[in-house]
């Protein structure tokens, strides 16, 4: 039989069946599909679902059907189908001298930007080290193959696609800035159309919350996301920052002041762990604990005595207060 030659995201769906079933996965092509196939015979239920579930995922609109006849599970791929390149998107635009260019960097963790500047491509893998070598792609000119690593630049003038090594792209270009003028006066009109209650605002932002839940509960289940997927939370994440944004102008703050607030209130913390929290310094928990380490913004973190993640209101029989935190009670002691 003619070995296939897989893609990246085959390789990887070929490689999971494996792993979950213990059992070996044929792959043979039909016409335009390439099928894989394997037997499912006294393997759990559960198991079979969930590698489905992964597999619709993973591939999206590469998916062709999926079939089970109670002894095998075949997955049928369609070949890669190229759409529309987005090259001139403001997604990929970079300033350089005199111009803009349009540009990703090459890297597996950029696949879903690449598949849209480019309108699709796939990843091929260095056999011997079983990583992404290069990305290859289809152009009017026929394939090209870019090194992971380097960026793939689009030159728009004449209109053809070349690779640059990120240590020279990186030291002549650098990303263009979004044109904010078009939102001048945006605050107003956001007033003028929903009104200037805050309490229907805050309803409103808890709905669209809830929408952005739902677009990333897949992704947070599965850890894969195809494009479509991504615009969807991309839209549904652009719908929460609105009201994030109108609530903060309601309340005469902009975006800007909150995220310096936010960064203000990071960095003190690392030196003053109670810094605007909301918890009694004189309490005995692990807010005001010396043990607790690694804290994240809302100032849960890991005990150095137990290893388990405590929140700042928890306590335990272990606490020992901070140094800061019996400086911070002395002082409010001494000037009651």
């Amino acid at each position: 039989m003619e070995e296939i030659r897989l893609k990246a995201t085959e390789k990887e769906i070929v490689s999971m069946i494996k792993s979950i079933f213990d059992k070996d996965v044929v792959t043979r092509t039909d016409n335009d599909l390439l099928l894989v196939e394997v037997d499912i015979e006294n393997v759990l239920r559960s198991y079979v679902q969930a590698v489905v579930n992964v597999v619709r995922v993973k591939l999206g609109d590469k998916l062709f059907d999926i079939k089970e006849d109670g002894e095998t599970l075949t997955i049928m791929i369609k070949d890669t189908v190229l759409a529309e390149p987005e090259y001139k998107s403001d997604d990929f635009c970079y300033n350089t001298v005199g111009r803009d260019i349009y540009a990703v960097y090459v890297d597996r963790e950029n696949l879903l930007r690449l598949n849209k500047f480019t309108g699709g491509g796939e990843f091929i893998m260095n056999e011997s080290t079983d990583k992404e070598a290069f990305f290859r792609f289809m152009t009017p000119q026929g394939a090209y193959m870019v090194p992971a690593g380097d960026y793939l630049v689009y030159d728009d003038w004449k209109e053809r696609f070349y690779n640059v090594t990120k240590e020279d792209f990186e030291r002549q270009a650098r990303l263009k800035q979004p044109d904010l003028s078009g939102i001048s006066g945006f605050s107003d009109y956001l007033d003028k159309k929903y009104g200037l209650d805050v309490r229907k605002r805050a309803i409103k932002l808890e709905e669209e919350y809830n929408e952005l839940k739902e677009a990333l509960s897949p992704y947070v289940d599965t850890g894969c996301m195809d494009y479509k997927a991504l615009a969807h939370i991309i839209d549904e994440l652009a719908d929460v920052n609105l009201l994030i944004y109108h609530i903060a102008h309601l309340f005469g703050y902009t975006q800007k002041q909150l995220l310096l607030m936010a960064k203000d209130k990071i960095e003190k913390r690392e030196k003053e762990p109670l810094y605007k929290r909301d918890v009694k310094p004189k309490e005995v928990c692990c807010g005001s604990c010396k043990y607790l380490e690694y804290e994240d913004i809302t100032g849960n973190g890991v005990c150095r005595e137990d290893g388990d993640l405590h929140g700042v209101g928890d306590c335990c029989s272990m606490y020992k207060p901070d140094i800061k935190t019996e400086e911070i009670t002395s002082h409010d002691r001494n000037n009651r």
